[in-house]
């Protein structure tokens, strides 16, 4: 009788909170893990995707009206 009203149930219990635990581990893990790719997609991190084509606008030079960048010789 110990063994059914003790024993078992503090191993029930156990188990319980275990699995939960590894739960919320797994479910916080991938949270992060998500929050990563998000961040890395957002930023186009290089490092991920590769070289990027788009090219970065060099702000020291001129543009003209439609935000195209000029030469100074022109």
């Amino acid at each position: 009788m110990i063994l059914f009203g003790i024993i078992l149930p503090a191993i029930l219990i156990f188990l319980y909170f275990f699995t939960t635990l590894l739960f919320w581990m797994l479910a916080i893990a991938s949270f992060i893990a998500f929050l990563g790719v998000l961040s890395a997609l957002l930023k186009r991190d290089p490092m991920i995707f590769g070289e990027s084509d788009v090219q970065e606008k060099d702000l020291s030079k001129p543009t003209d009206r439609r935000g195209q960048q000029v030469d100074e010789d022109r």
